[in-house]
């Protein structure tokens, strides 16, 4: 109940795109077998720090030190020396279970997205290990209050923990996520269901035990990841986990005879080695294929891991639990083979990634595989708000300033919008181009229910308030558009006509299924020729057709994004010095902003403004 929902959707199983909730029941699951562990060893008075860490280092280290040299040689053949660069930085910090702050602290909206990280899986086992540095210290802290304050002590430590989760999921979601102090109440959730008496009534066991099993298979069904997540919405998974957990510790249920059967018995076995090595086998295999998974693909992949799992529980944690070496002897062995992963780390770091391994045209255009928009985009925080930003982050003051007798350009939108800023300004130099942009946020005045607080308040204020009151010579709405999209933005541009704001509307620009950059270097290292084009993203020719028709029909100017890069038979996919104009899916380098600004204005979007004359309003 726990790995295979995470498994599952990481695969792409859209059935359970709540499955990233099997780690909140496997912390559950964690705290109660550590804590039970630790609680009946103090009270029998046999409990050693020593002993605690030595089980810690036999469950844990053999098989995480055995995928991570698996993964880092494949990673080695495979990744581009930025890529396998940034590998090596996760690579110490799974080694040395700091990954969840490294991952935090490279949460920003265009670092290298979480489906590219080969060990970003890793995050959970480091929240796990520092939580376990904590625990026992607690708890020896905290026993001689005897059991019923130390209940009480650690209910309210959950308390608080949760209560900054649910505030944390709204206002810094990415430490919410990732970070040991949202998520410590999650394992003793664990803890305290094993230190509370556990009903004796069967009919009590049986309602609580299936209930439990209820709101964690809801929780797989029902959540989505676009919502704030841990908070609130972790509760349902973790608290079922507990139920399931507490009823059973009384006595036999139904719930626990189907948790019971042999198959499921046994994937709960190989669990550990089976979440270690599915997330490296997905990553680097989509890498490999330099495309989305399919059906087939998803299969064979799970059948595949599953394997991979069972030898790694049969030969490596196996012999490891059971074995006789002495405590001296697996602490030797694990700070050796954590020295020698490190040392790999830290040589791969210093040496740029082995650039080596390629052709310097192979080198150069993998070197925007990495590639993070300049901040000369005159953006930086203040007018852009990224996933990690709130609405009061924006600058209004500098992002819409204007200087009287010149015309002013508001642009609009998500990050496709922001992308063209730096294109606008060099190809407008007598024109002030202005700017509200937000990660995610489509600009349209109607609520759309995937809209996160700050896109919904920065839209709302743009609309109601600014444009009310400030006059703009043209309003170019600018985003990733969808055939969804295509009411609202009617609905949008209708208002605009009714408050008398003149708007344009920027199409969507060309898509990739992989990032553009990796689709050329893996042409120019090993061929096929014609592979990015083979992972162009056809559906989106026939949408920026649907949208220019929308907006020409409603007396509206429409600039193609799409055709500044795509003719009849194919698209521009490099600047004229060699550069990539897309540094990922989609996103504009730099140069491929100034070739689609260039594009744009050609097409009339500001026909009477690059002059540097406003026309009357």
């Amino acid at each position: 109940m726990a790995v295979l929902p995470v498994v599952a959707f990481h695969l792409g199983f859209k059935q359970v795109h709540g499955g990233f909730a099997g780690v909140d029941v496997f912390f559950v699951i964690s705290g109660f077998l550590i804590g039970s562990i630790i609680l009946s060893e103090m009270t029998d008075r046999t409990f050693s720090v020593r002993t605690f860490y030595v089980r810690r280092l036999r469950r844990i280290l053999p098989a995480l030190f055995a995928s991570l040299a698996v993964t880092s040689a494949v990673a080695l053949w495979l990744l581009y020396p930025g890529e396998l660069s940034q590998y090596a930085e996760t690579l110490a910090a799974a080694v040395f279970s700091y990954s969840n702050v490294w991952f935090y602290q490279h949460a920003g909206y265009f670092d290298a997205p979480s489906a590219s990280q080969p060990l970003l899986h890793t995050w959970s086992l480091a929240v796990e290990e520092q939580f376990y540095v904590a625990l026992p210290l607690t708890l020896l802290l905290l026993r001689r209050l005897g059991r019923s304050p130390l209940r009480l002590a650690l209910i309210l430590i959950a308390l608080a923990s949760l209560a900054l989760s649910i505030d944390g999921a709204f206002r810094a979601p990415d430490a919410t996520f990732y970070l040991l102090p949202a998520r410590a109440w999650e394992l003793l959730l664990g803890t305290l269901a094993g230190m509370f008496a556990a009903p004796q009534s069967r009919a009590l066991r049986e309602a609580v035990a299936a209930a439990g099993l209820a709101l964690i298979v809801g929780a797989v069904l029902l959540l989505d990841q676009r919502m704030p997540f841990p908070g609130l919405a972790a509760i349902p998974p973790c608290l079922g986990a507990a139920m399931v957990i507490w009823a059973g510790r009384a006595g036999p249920t139904a719930t626990g005879a189907v948790l019971s059967w042999r198959p499921a018995v046994f994937v709960g076995l190989i669990s550990y080695s089976l979440y270690l090595w599915h997330w490296p086998a997905i990553v680097l295999y989509k890498q490999f294929v330099v495309r989305d998974l399919t059906s087939l693909d998803r299969l064979l992949l799970f059948a595949a891991v599953f394997a991979v799992a069972v030898c790694s529980w049969w030969f490596v944690e196996r012999p490891f639990r059971s074995g006789k070496m002495g405590p001296g002897v697996i602490f030797g062995l694990s700070g050796a083979a954590a020295a020698v992963l490190g040392v790999a780390a830290l040589l791969t770091v210093n040496l740029g990634g082995f650039p080596q391994r390629f052709s310097p045209e192979v080198d150069r255009m993998a070197g925007y595989i990495e590639y993070r928009p300049p901040n000369d985009r005159r953006s930086g925080k203040s007018c852009f708000i990224s996933d990690a930003d709130a609405f009061a982050d924006y600058d209004a003051a500098k992002c819409l300033h204007k200087t009287p007798g010149t015309p002013a350009v508001l642009v609009v939108g998500d990050s496709h919008a922001h992308h063209l800023i730096y294109g606008l300004m060099r190809a407008l130099p007598a024109v002030q181009v202005l700017q509200a942009n937000a990660a995610g946020c489509k600009p349209v005045i109607r609520e759309q229910k995937w809209d996160t607080p700050r896109c919904r308040q920065l839209m709302n204020w743009l609309f109601n308030d600014y444009l009310a009151k400030e006059h703009v010579d043209l309003v170019v709405l600018a985003a990733r558009w969808r055939m969804k999209d295509l009411t609202p933005l009617r609905e949008t541009l209708r208002w605009a006509r009714a408050h008398g704001v003149r708007t344009a509307v920027s199409g969507p620009i060309a898509e990739y299924h992989a990032k553009l950059p990796r689709l050329l270097a893996a042409e120019i290292a090993r061929g096929p020729p014609g592979l990015a084009r083979r992972r162009l993203v056809t559906e989106l020719a026939q949408a920026d057709r649907a949208v220019e028709a929308l907006v020409l029909a409603e007396g509206d100017r429409y600039g193609s994004t799409y055709e500044a890069l795509c003719g009849a038979d194919d698209c521009q996919r490099v600047a004229a010095d060699g550069a990539p104009v897309q540094f990922d899916y989609g996103h504009l380098t730099l140069e491929g902003s100034a070739l689609v600004a260039d594009s744009l204005v050609r097409q009339g979007l500001f026909a009477d403004l690059a002059s540097g004359s406003a026309p009357e309003p």
